[in-house]
């Protein structure tokens, strides 16, 4: 699954904090070129909005399964970060992107 599939929270998140009106399931993007699309749906977890809650409660249920995973180690590292430990779970790190600029 990746933001996109969250077709609903997408479209709520883009009105609101992008003034973007758009209808995913009649491939109307709000004008939107593919790179700023997906240049803007990669930040949409960072906002307290739709896209941020749904992963946020992905990431308690995941939690909840495998507690264990609450603090995840790499080489020389403890990633103690919630968006790190998201991103660096096998599982959860499909749900969501972060490109650097």
């Amino acid at each position: 699954m990746w933001v996109l599939d969250l077709d609903e929270d997408v479209e709520s998140d883009f009105s609101r904090f992008h003034q973007i009106w758009m209808d995913i399931d009649q491939d109307d993007f709000g004008g939107l070129s593919a790179e700023r699309l997906f240049s803007l749906a990669t930040r949409l977890g960072a906002y307290e909005g739709a896209v941020a809650a749904r992963i946020y409660h992905l990431r308690e249920e995941e939690k909840s399964q495998h507690p264990s995973r609450a603090t995840i180690e790499q080489p020389g590292t403890v990633v103690t970060d919630d968006l790190a430990v998201l991103m660096a779970d096998p599982a959860m790190g499909q749900y969501i992107q972060v490109e650097q600029v």
